[in-house]
This record gives structure tokens, sequence and C-alpha cells, in this order.
């Protein structure tokens, strides 16, 4: 999913001449899990057409079904081909940082650190690599020379957060202010992320005053409405914290994020069980694979008394994110099914590992012997 996020927000670079009917039914193919399917679809269109493009597709195919070595090879064989051309660079790059090859990853970006096309990219993922290295100078850097593109944003954020982590709150909001001071087209993506920082801090109230601004100008953003939604039930404001998130519903009536976070707030904090199952039910149906969306599940199963059923779909949801939310709901089934013991080992287990997690810490004080 990383290296997908990161192939998503370059997508512009593909050539307008490629067969973009026969790329886009290989990524649905790979979406679907049939990683062969599409893949084989490529090298077939590659043996009838042979393509720079299509060789890209190709590459980025094999790293996003997870097989590294074979995309890397395939990379390898395409520059003695095409010539290291940039475009099989930042692929390259990609791949060797998704692989967590940080020193030939830095490497490969710095190659196209000046490159008109690929310099933006490459300089955010050089401080990226940099941040994973505790090498804070160098990352603000590097940060530092992110220009105006997609990239702007992310990077700004990141300066930003440098600063909260050391401590100093107050350069943090500077950075976002001068953000959206310097670029007026940034401004509400700006005052996302100030809202964001300011609820981190706890200043609960400033981030609901920036969310209002927001939504005074965007009615419609569905998204705020979430992430307004979210802070108000923070804040023990619970009816309107329900009807931001059934405004979202209502809006994209499809979405699963906006479905499992309305049921998910509805089983945690009414007894309308009823109407939280079928939220949650229709945001599995479209992201069957979500975690976050298989534990909401789970856990209005087990609050509508089903407790095999919400074991079951607890331990996968927890099986792919070991998230301490997902162990305190997983430990209460096992705990109601009389496996008192396996529950608390689950819980201590979850609690060394996030000393800090709230809902952990209240489900073992409600159930503490």
């Amino acid at each position: 999913a990383e290296f997908a996020a990161r192939q998503a927000i370059a997508a512009g670079a593909v050539d307008e001449d490629l067969d973009q009917a026969q790329v886009i039914l290989a990524r649905v193919l790979l979406a679907r899990g049939d990683a062969d399917g599409a893949i084989g679809h490529i090298g077939a269109r590659i043996e009838a057409r042979p393509s720079l493009d299509l060789e890209l597709e190709y590459a980025g195919l094999m790293a996003a079904a997870g097989r590294q070595q074979e995309a890397a090879t395939r990379l390898e064989l395409a520059m003695l081909q095409y010539g290291r051309e940039p475009s099989l660079r930042r692929l390259d790059a990609l791949i060797k940082l998704n692989a967590n090859e940080l020193k030939a990853a830095w490497e490969a970006f710095a190659t196209l650190a000046d490159d008109p096309d690929f310099a933006d990219e490459s300089r955010f993922h050089m401080a990226e690599i940099a941040l994973r290295e505790a090498q804070f100078d160098q990352a603000l850097k590097m940060l530092g020379r992110v220009g105006d593109g997609p990239y702007l944003v992310p990077a700004q954020e990141s300066i930003a957060r440098i600063a909260e982590a050391s401590g100093d709150a107050q350069s943090a909001l500077g950075v976002l202010d001068r953000l959206a001071e310097r670029y007026p087209g940034r401004a509400f993506a700006a005052a996302r992320l100030k809202a964001a920082t300011l609820q981190r801090l706890e200043r609960n109230d400033e981030a609901l005053a920036i969310l209002d601004e927001i939504l005074r100008y965007r009615p419609y953003d569905a998204d705020v409405l979430l992430i307004r939604g979210a802070l108000l039930e923070k804040m023990q404001r619970l009816e309107p914290a329900l009807a931001d998130m059934a405004a979202a519903v209502r809006l994209y009536p499809d979405s699963a994020v906006a479905n499992n976070a309305l049921g998910y707030t509805l089983v945690n904090r009414t007894k309308r069980l009823s109407e939280a199952y079928r939220l949650v039910r229709r945001a599995l149906e479209r992201e069957p694979s979500s975690a976050a969306i298989l534990d909401s599940y789970g856990w209005v199963l087990y609050r509508q008394g089903r407790l095999p059923q919400a074991r079951s779909y607890l331990q996968f949801a927890y099986a792919k994110l070991p998230d301490p939310e997902v162990a305190a709901h997983l430990g209460e089934v096992m705990w109601k099914q009389g496996e008192r013991e396996a529950a608390q080992a689950l819980w201590a287990d979850a609690l060394e590992k996030s000393p800090d997690s709230r809902p952990l810490a209240e489900t073992m004080a409600r159930f503490a012997p």
C-alpha cells in the first residue's frame, strides 16, 4: 500500500501515448488480488508492442505485488535496452526505498535531485530517508528545497512535525501559517494540518474553530466533516459529532471510511446497534481487507452478543493490524468467553508496545481483578 501510494502521487508522469485501457485493466486485476494476471497482461502487451512506458508499468506492478527482486531485475534489463532514463531510475529508487535499502535508495534519488521532472519527489524521499536515520538537519535541508507541486504540502507538514517533535509547537504552527500565506491555493490544506496539530497539542477548541471556518467555505467537504465529527466526539459533544458523520455518509453513501466512522461511533457511544451494524457491514462490503473496518465489524458483533463471530473478525483484524485498540476489543471478547489469562496476556503484550494507549488502559481497568 505504501508503494502504491507513492506511485499514485506521481501518476501524472505516465505518458499519454500509453494504452491506458490496458494499464487500468492490469491495475484492477492487481487490486482484486490477481497479481499474476495483472503482470501477465502487461507482459503480453510488451511482447506485442515494446515500450519504455509499458516496462515501467510492468516493473511497477511487480513491486506493488511485493515481488521486489523481480521488479529490480526487470528494471536492470530495461536500462540496458533504453538507457538510464530518469523515469527508470526513479522507479528503481522507489523500489529500493520500499525494500528499506536506504543507502541505495538515497544514492538513486540523489541522481534525480536536480532533474526538472523528479527533483521535488526525490528531495522529499531523501528527507524521508534522513528522518528514518534521525538525521534531522539533513531532512530539513531536503524538505526546504521542495518547491510548489504535489510534494510541497507533505514537505511542509514534515517540517512542522519535526518542530513539534522537538517541543517547539509555536514554530510548527508558524510553518503552516506561512504555507497558507505564501501559497493561497494551499490555504485549506494548511488549515487542516494546523487543526490536526492543535488536536495533538490538546488545544481542541482552537482546532474546532479552524474546522468550523473551513466548513463555512466548504460545507460539503466530507473529509473535514469526518475530522470535525471525530473531534466533537472526543470533546464529548456526541450529537453534533454524529450529525457531522451522518452528513458525510449522505454526501458519499458508498464511502467505506464515512460508513465505518459513523457505525463505529454508534456502536461505541449509543445503543443504536442495528443501525451501526448496517453501516459497518456496508463499509466492509466495500473494503473487505481493511483492518480498521474488520475491527469495527467484530466489535459490533460483540455488542450484539455474537461472540464466536466477533472473535473471528477481531483475530483477523489483529493479525493484519496489531493495534492496541484492536487488542483491547479482542481481549474483551476472550475475557467474556472465559479465557481471562489469555486476555490479560494479550493486553499486557499490547500495553508493553503501546504504553500510552487510552482505549487499552481503560479496557484493562474495567476488567482488572
